[in-house]
């Protein structure tokens, strides 16, 4: 899933059930930016250096980021799922395999909830989610994950099959099913309709109108007329009253403001140019990465509470599945 859901459907579905504006903000934000955290700083907050992160990469090679970053973050392993609901053609199984609303995605969710934490709750949003949209893929390197037998690509998580999991108005095909014909907006109100139900318990509210909630998230997603992603993010702010996503307030919140903040598009939310410059600098130690000065305040900030919630999100992941990797 993409920024659409990440940030702006998940704002929505906070609001919808029962958070305040400015905890919806914060848990939406949350969300997203697990996407977004694509670069590790190292800051000096006048009593130590803290070493960010980084949750979401893009190294095909680096069999230790696939492991402790694509698994825990956005490809939860669907362990425990009956094999009658297996749908590949070659019926074969893994572990690790992909599978929406599994298991081990539910009780990270639970777990975030039961914490009360805003910022851990928006992350384990994402990695639920993207149970959805990643389902019948592994987030390690894996034959399984393979749409065809030619091609550069190579089969890691969704890459052969590009970007178009992650769109809300895309259909496409996936050749290793019975059923190959995907249609993304099933799966995405899929998603929306377990999250809300989700908030909603969590405030000990029914869900009477979930129908309600969720055609006019369908409504939001196709609208009378073909539009753009472009124009779907505007209708959510307009409508929503929300802030615009930008990658980099919260980190400049802290940090000043940044040398290279890479691009600043609402509507992509990814950039992997940046990622990579930072990969070749930074990865391979080429330069040493020099450490940035905190703002006051750094230990009460948006960004330091996120990082210690993903933190925590990862050590539960890992204690849930780690036996897999």
């Amino acid at each position: 899933m993409n920024i659409e859901f990440h940030y702006y459907t998940v704002h929505y579905l906070a609001r919808m059930g029962g958070f305040t504006a400015e905890e919806a903000g914060i848990i939406a934000y949350a969300s997203q930016f697990v996407d977004s955290n694509i670069i590790g700083y190292h800051i000096d907050t006048g009593t130590e250096v803290y070493e960010t992160q980084i949750t979401q990469n893009y190294g095909f090679w680096n069999n230790d980021a696939l492991k402790n970053i694509n698994v825990p973050f956005h490809f939860i392993p669907g362990e425990g799922v009956r094999k009658e609901y297996l749908s590949r053609r070659d019926g074969r199984q893994h572990p690790l395999i992909t599978r929406a609303n599994s298991p081990c995605a539910k009780q990270l969710l639970i777990d975030a909830l039961g914490s009360k934490n805003l910022y851990r709750i928006g992350i384990a949003v994402h990695s639920f989610a993207d149970t959805w949209a990643h389902q019948h893929f592994l987030g390690i390197r894996s034959e399984l994950n393979a749409l065809s037998d030619t091609g550069i690509i190579p089969p890691i998580g969704h890459a052969q099959a590009l970007t178009h999991p992650d769109f809300s108005d895309m259909v496409w095909s996936d050749p290793r099913l019975r059923q190959p014909r995907i249609v993304n907006l099933d799966r995405f109100l899929g998603a929306a309709q377990k999250i809300y139900r989700y908030f909603r318990i969590y405030h000990g509210q029914d869900f009477s109108d979930e129908q309600l909630v969720i055609d006019e998230l369908k409504r939001k997603y196709t609208g009378a007329r073909t539009r753009s992603l472009d124009e779907r993010l505007l209708d959510f702010i307009i409508e929503d009253d929300m802030e615009k996503y930008s990658r980099t307030r919260w980190l400049e919140e802290c940090l000043g403001r940044l040398e290279d903040p890479g691009d600043e598009s609402l509507f992509k939310g990814y950039n992997k140019v940046l990622w990579l410059k930072d990969e070749v600098l930074y990865g391979n130690a080429l330069v040493q990465r020099k450490a940035k000065k905190a703002s006051p305040g750094f230990y009460e900030s948006h960004l330091y509470k996120w990082m210690e919630a993903a933190k925590a999100h990862r050590e539960r992941g890992i204690a849930l599945f780690g036996h897999l990797l």
